[in-house]
């Protein structure tokens, strides 16, 4: 039980730039989706997927989304940590 909450965290974590493009409805979210999904395995198109995301959001949004991506982040390394 504890290894499937382990891969559906880092699932999350992987695909947080498209699952925040689509909750935005930013406008590339499909290339967004793309890129995070052919080359988000390197660090480098992850963080390409991720500033493309968060490229156009206003000031309230982009709060919005550190709070949402730091809550995610806590979660996957805390479940990591504690190797649940």
């Amino acid at each position: 039980m504890g290894i499937l909450i382990i891969c559906l965290a880092l699932f999350v974590l992987y695909f947080l730039p498209a699952i925040a493009a689509t909750y935005y409805n930013h406008s590339s979210s499909t290339p967004i989706v793309i890129i995070n999904l052919c080359l988000g395995w390197t660090i480098l198109g992850w963080f390409v997927a991720l500033t493309l995301t968060l490229k156009n959001l206003t000031y309230a949004q982009f709060l919005k989304s550190l709070g949402f991506n730091a809550l995610l982040f806590a979660v996957g390394f805390g479940l990591l940590v504690v190797g649940v």
